[in-house]
């Protein structure tokens, strides 16, 4: 992330000086561009969440069966075992 706003920052600090348009419009550039940039972050972020969201809800389920499937097999060892004696 530090090398990512490192290259941002020096970015825009040469877009500034070379920039062909007034102060003013190169800030409403700037401002635009910046709140795309937010704007493509927090719709990530939300992707991100809801990602791992599914993730934690399926792999609940997923330990679920598996303790069943474990529980089931133990019992079942065990009347087999019973069985023996």
């Amino acid at each position: 992330m530090k090398p990512f706003l490192i290259g941002l920052s020096a970015g825009a600090v040469i877009m500034l000086l070379y920039a062909p348009k007034s102060g003013r419009d190169t800030r409403r550039y700037i401002r635009r561009r910046v709140d795309r940039g937010r704007e493509f972050m927090e719709r990530q972020a939300d992707s991100v969440h809801r990602l791992q969201h599914d993730v934690h809800v399926k792999s609940r389920k997923t330990l679920k069966r598996a303790d069943k499937a474990l529980t089931a097999a133990i019992l079942a060892g065990r009347s087999v075992a019973a069985a023996l004696m």
